[in-house]
């Protein structure tokens, strides 16, 4: 997760995340919902290629 919500308390309020085939299902469930529980965050968009 790198970054995100670093220690100033700011998070992001876009995250776009590029998915690999095999990891897409999870990537689009679980990931997704981390990222609106843990950093609020509404707007998640995923690609793949």
């Amino acid at each position: 997760m790198g970054h995100l919500g670093g220690g100033d308390g700011k998070y992001p309020d876009l995250i776009i995340e590029l998915l690999s085939e095999s990891t897409a299902t999870t990537d689009r469930n679980l990931k997704k919902s981390l990222y609106q529980d843990r950093f609020r965050t509404q707007s998640i968009s995923g690609f793949t290629r």
